[in-house]
């Protein structure tokens, strides 16, 4: 080895020396140091109110470079004292249980260790009751008041009618039966709030009109939609008269290939046989309800493949005609081919495969597969029950619904696990029941039916083979399908039911 060589390898050691003691150096400084290492973070702006409630400010503000985390200041009223409420790491924070209708004022600050930023600016903001939205339905029994959505921290709600107050009461919901049939009226709603003995109010909602009518009818239960060719079906409801009805016709219609509408004699019928118990209505004689009728529902029997609209019709004592219900729905024939194999190849398109991030299907939300969505829009288009559309996410019954429907083997199958049993009696062509909760005797595309002991509550999942069900948990907050081990989900409980529904084919 040459001087040159000893040299430079003397140097490499010095300098893997000198590294090693300023790691050591670094590892060994006292937090005061590495606290005057923290840079100060910059002043927060852009601090505004994104929203209130009665009891709530909700803040948001931009984030502030170097910020580690943000601590929230609070005063209330005109000259009230700045105190600190709260340190947070997001640009966000939601003030609550706050006084309603007391002015609040806010400064934030970042932090970044030791190292404080300046205050933000001020924003005020004075939690209130939102006002309310109305909904006005014209009953026989009365102009029925619903608000629409509850409104939060409010005790109770102000009905009021033509400018004078009919009602307060804790509830959102509020029958007029004091209003006089054919009589229109103006009604508004507002929610109130009790504080230290004080009652707040929100604002007046915006104004309906409603006009109580002489006939109605409720709780109609029909066919609607679909119907399988060959199965009875029921026509029934409560009707509300105001004046003396002499019948009621209940019936119905086929269209032909002109796209003319006739009778079916042979389902239809004339009911003239009524409950007139003037107790029913608070002593008022006046109201007729048909609460017996054919055996307490009208029955009729079986209809051919074809497009159908039933309708009610009454007729007053004073020879007045009203329709009350004309609603089509179409009869199809059942598909009973293919059964269990479609459905269990459907539950894998539609569901996460196993081995998705379970904690974030499950019990996070995540989020649906596009085929699910296509699948759900098409296999219950009518979901204004269900909130805002398209909701894509449901509980364990709709996901099994969609897959089912999806396949085309059963395009009736329910959404609603107290619903299911019921439909699976209802068509023995295209499903079977067996007991067993034994893997061992469950098939590929059979559906796992459970009811736990103390309730209506349980589960329903599509069993995929291997060990493998395809379901959803809503009660988790998951909404949307994920394939799982059998023995998570069918796991040792007290069980009111556990049944096995099997396709036919």
């Amino acid at each position: 080895m040459n001087f040159s060589a000893k040299t430079n390898k003397w140097l490499r050691t010095g300098m893997v020396f000198l590294l090693a003691l300023m790691v050591a150096a670094a590892f060994c400084m006292p937090e005061e140091s590495l606290a005057k290492k923290a840079k100060k973070p910059s002043k927060v702006t852009g601090l505004k109110v994104t929203g209130t409630s009665a009891t709530t400010v909700s803040l948001k503000w931009k984030k502030a470079k170097h910020a580690k985390k943000y601590v929230v200041y609070k005063a209330s009223g005109n000259n009230g004292k700045y105190r600190k409420v709260k340190t947070v790491k997001k640009a966000r924070y939601t003030a609550k249980k706050l006084t309603t209708n007391t002015t609040y004022h806010f400064k934030v600050r970042a932090v970044n260790g030791k190292k404080k930023g300046k205050l933000s600016g001020a924003v005020s903001a004075t939690p209130k009751l939102k006002k309310p939205s109305l909904k006005v339905q014209d009953l026989g029994e009365g102009n029925r008041l619903t608000v629409k959505k509850k409104i939060s921290g409010a005790s109770g709600y102000i009905y009021e009618r033509d400018g004078k107050v009919v009602k307060e009461k804790k509830g959102s919901v509020f029958t007029d039966k004091t209003a006089e049939v054919g009589k229109q009226y103006t009604y508004r709603v507002a929610a109130y709030r009790t504080v230290n003995g004080k009652r707040i109010q929100s604002s007046w909602s915006g104004k309906v009109k409603a006009t109580r009518p002489a006939l109605s009818i409720e709780q109609v239960t029909a066919p609607y939609g679909l119907l399988y060719q060959g199965v009875a079906f029921t026509i029934k409801g409560k009707i509300t008269g105001y004046k003396s009805i002499n019948n009621v016709v209940v019936g119905v219609q086929s269209q032909d290939e002109s796209g003319s509408w006739s009778w079916v004699e042979d389902v239809m019928t004339t009911v003239s046989d009524y409950d007139k118990d003037p107790e029913l209505n608070g002593g008022n004689p006046k109201e007729f309800r048909i609460l017996k009728m054919a055996d307490e529902d009208v029955k009729f029997g079986r209809l051919a493949v074809g497009k159908y609209r039933y309708k009610v019709r009454a007729t007053l004592s004073d020879g007045t005609a009203k329709t009350l219900v004309n609603r089509e729905f179409e009869v199809i024939e059942p598909n009973v081919t293919g059964g269990a194999k479609k459905i269990a190849a459907k539950a894998k398109e539609l569901a996460y495969p196993y081995g998705t991030d379970v904690d974030t299907y499950r019990y996070k939300g995540g989020k649906p597969t596009d085929a699910y969505k296509k699948a759900l829009a098409a296999a219950y288009p009518n979901r204004s029950s269900w909130g805002s559309k398209p909701k894509a996410g449901a509980s364990c019954d709709v996901f099994v619904g969609t897959t089912i429907r999806a396949t085309g083997y059963d395009r009736l199958f329910p959404r609603g696990l107290d619903e299911i049993e019921g439909h699976v009696k209802l068509y023995p062509k295209l499903w079977k029941k067996i007991n067993t909760r034994y893997e061992a005797k469950m098939m590929k595309g059979d559906v796992i039916y459970m009811i736990w002991n103390g309730g209506r509550t349980g589960h329903v999942c599509i069993y995929l083979g291997n060990g493998k069900v395809a379901n959803a948990h809503y009660g988790s907050g998951g909404k949307y399908g994920v394939i799982e081990k059998f023995s998570s989900i069918c796991r040792d409980r007290n069980y009111k039911k556990f049944y096995v529904f099997r396709p036919v084919k």
